[in-house]
Order: C-alpha cells, then sequence, then structure tokens
C-alpha cells in the first residue's frame, strides 16, 4: 500500500460523506503552506526525496484525486517565476481536471507564513461547501451558522487508520482496498513532478495529458 494517508483521516472522510451523491462538478481547492526548505533539504534530493512534489505533494494530489472521485482528464502545472538561479522548484500550482467537470488546484507554497495553517482544503458543489483545516477543524453549513467539528487533542492525518485498513484487508478480514486508485496518483505525482522540472524556466507553465 503506497502512504496516501490523509485519504483515511476522520475528518476527511467526514468532509467526502458531505458531498455524497452530488450530481454537479466539484470545485477543489488545496493550499499547502509548507514554508521554506533549504536547497540542501532532502526533500530537493533526488535519490532521498525525489523532490517537493514526489516527496510530499504527491499527498495533496491523491486527497484532490480521492475526494472528487472522478478519472483524471488533464493537468496543468505553473511554477512560482523569477526563483534563484539553480533553485529547485519548491512552489508551484498545479490545476486538475476531471472527466465529471470538476476542477481542484494545488497551491504548493514555501513563501509563506508558518504561523498560518499548513493544509488547507476547501470544496463546493451544487450548494454544499466544506473546509478542512490542518485536519484539525472541518467546517460545514449548518441550518443557522457554520457547523465546526474539531479534533481537539491530535492532528490526525490517517496514518493509524490506513495501516489498520491494510492489516485487515491482508489478513483477509476487510475487502481489498481500491489499488488502481494509488496507482493513478502515483502516476500523476510523477507526471506533475515532471512536468513541473519542464516547466521551471517557463512563466506561463505546461500543460500535460496523464
Amino acid at each position: 500500500m503506497v502512504g496516501f494517508n490523509r485519504r483515511y483521516a476522520p475528518l476527511a472522510l467526514h468532509m467526502k460523506d458531505s458531498f455524497a451523491g452530488r450530481t454537479q462538478p466539484m470545485v477543489v481547492t488545496y493550499f499547502a503552506n509548507v514554508g521554506l526548505r533549504p536547497p540542501e533539504h532532502w526533500l530537493h534530493r533526488r535519490k532521498e526525496g525525489g523532490g517537493v512534489i514526489m516527496g510530499e505533494a504527491c499527498h495533496h494530489l491523491d486527497f484532490c484525486r480521492w475526494l472528487v472521485d472522478a478519472p483524471l482528464a488533464d493537468f496543468s502545472v505553473t511554477p512560482l517565476g523569477r526563483r534563484s538561479p539553480g533553485r529547485p522548484v519548491d512552489t508551484v500550482q498545479v490545476t486538475l481536471r476531471f472527466v465529471d467537470g470538476s476542477i481542484a488546484s494545488l497551491f504548493y507554497a514555501s513563501n509563506g507564513n508558518r504561523r498560518f495553517p499548513t493544509e488547507t482544503v476547501e470544496a463546493c458543489s451544487g450548494g454544499r461547501q466544506a473546509r478542512l483545516v490542518d485536519f484539525r477543524l472541518l467546517e460545514s453549513p449548518g441550518r443557522w451558522r457554520l457547523r465546526r467539528e474539531r479534533s481537539w487533542l491530535a492532528v490526525h492525518k490517517g496514518h493509524r487508520a490506513q495501516l489498520a485498513r491494510f492489516l485487515t484487508a491482508s489478513a483477509g478480514t476487510a475487502p481489498l482496498f481500491d489499488v488502481e486508485s494509488y496507482f493513478e496518483s502515483s502516476r500523476l505525482a510523477i507526471e506533475v513532478s515532471m512536468a513541473a522540472d519542464a516547466a521551471t524556466d517557463d512563466p506561463i507553465g505546461v500543460e500535460a495529458e496523464p
């Protein structure tokens, strides 16, 4: 099993459930405020971290694909312009377009401030809307005001639940998980990483089909 743990986080599951049975396309924005990583950071080492997209943003791409739950049509990649010469790609926008008409935008930003949330996901479709902040807080419309669901004691990003799911599936006490979705997200991360490298010197970015 690939370690795409965020799709197993309790609040993430509740967020997806709030869009169950939707009949209209979704709009998803995922803002990853990761902070500055110096060029020597392990994520930038190709044999160790694989670059920031392969090493970290792959989780965010998988989450968008999982939340929309529709086949990917194509994507485009735009790195931040005017980077220092020789500096690896560390701030990038990825737009995903799905066959059901949904769109998702991932902003992987290393130029933000750590006092702000690290991961913020917003989604809307057909009058429904939800916001997930750092996997600690889920906001959705209530009857009179925003309904807030919190994880008070710890940040649960799905690691424990994913391991449990793997063990039960391996033991034959639960159905097998959706392996193909892991392949799709893995392929997407590889192709987005390659596209980001190709667009490094292009201020407009590139479009590609996975």
